[in-house]
């Protein structure tokens, strides 16, 4: 599966730092990664999205904002991202990601 995941961290600025949740997201089971905006990641992973959203809520606190969309072959996209973004993109349809 791949999957739009969209997190804003609320911390205090002497508080708890999001990495624990960075490196959460791109630990296993997820397999490929692309970081396509400041807080937002593309995440290959055979997880189901459920699994993925009660993994990352351990890392988060009461004023964090999580958001996991999956995509689909239905999914229609467009944006203006790095050409990189757009190969992993490309190459992960390509590969079947899509299908978990």
């Amino acid at each position: 599966m791949i999957y739009i995941v969209d997190f804003n961290a609320h911390r205090p600025l002497f508080g708890a730092s999001a990495q624990p949740f960075y490196d959460e997201l791109i630990r296993q089971p997820t397999r490929s990664w692309a970081k396509c905006l400041n807080n937002t990641w593309l995440i290959s992973t055979p997880e189901p999205i459920e699994d993925l959203h009660k993994r990352l809520l351990t890392h988060m606190v009461n004023d964090d904002r999580l958001l996991i969309v999956e995509l689909t072959f239905q999914t229609r996209y467009t944006g203006w991202l790095p050409q990189e973004v757009w190969a992993w993109l490309t190459q992960q349809i390509q590969s079947g990601a899509l299908y978990g």
